[in-house]
């Protein structure tokens, strides 16, 4: 009679641990299933968001009228810097096609590189355009506003657009302080002796006003 029991008990026993082991099985499987139908669907996600975004850039959404770069363009830019020396003040005007002929060449950082730029001034910004060829090819257009800081002239940039679509705010950054170095590179002669204090946009052109050091 005991024994019977023990048995009964050990097969109690051993029915209740297989059935906690298919229990586990089948919620391991579970697991592993949702597991692929989750990285499936990520995948799914995240091609049709980079075609998006793809097919955003590869869209124009802008014409200008095209300024070829022109040596007399870029003498006259470096002609108007080159201020009689000791004039307590000074204020020169700029016109687009000169500060295109001087930043055709274009920016670039690790992550980025812009060729062909020009500049069209109004009364309230100065936009350049151009082409990015770095990380891939798609026309750019960065929205500035100049001001002047540290005695300099600073574009800060307002939006910037590859394409159709606006680019995020780290990007814009990066490519405002490149911007910004190549500029500083073209008035280097202004800067040497002078200060600039305020600007002025006008329909095509920049008036720029300083005093020495």
């Amino acid at each position: 009679m005991t024994k019977n029991v023990n048995q009964e008990d050990e097969n109690t026993e051993q029915a209740f641990y297989r059935d906690l082991d298919n229990r586990s099985r089948r919620r391991s499987c579970c697991t592993w299933q949702t597991f692929i139908l989750f990285f499936v669907a990520l995948t799914i996600f995240a091609s049709a968001v980079t075609i998006f975004l793809f097919y955003k850039i590869k869209q124009t959404n802008f014409s200008i009228e095209k300024f070829y770069p022109s040596d007399t363009s870029k003498d006259n830019f470096l002609a108007k810097l080159q201020i009689e020396k000791f004039s307590p003040t000074f204020s020169i005007t700029i016109t687009e096609q000169e500060l295109s002929s001087v930043i055709t060449r274009g920016i670039s950082a690790v992550t980025f590189e812009i060729q062909n730029i020009q500049a069209v001034i109004d009364t309230e910004n100065i936009i350049f355009y151009g082409k990015l060829t770095k990380p891939l090819k798609a026309d750019i257009k960065i929205e500035t506003a100049p001001t002047v800081k540290d005695g300099k002239i600073y574009f800060q940039t307002k939006k910037i657009s590859a394409g159709k679509l606006i680019l995020p705010g780290f990007l814009n950054a990066e490519i405002e302080k490149a911007l910004n170095k190549m500029m500083d590179e073209n008035f280097n002669n202004l800067y040497k002796n002078y200060n600039v204090e305020n600007i002025q946009l006008g329909q095509d052109e920049m008036i720029i006003n300083g005093k020495l050091k």
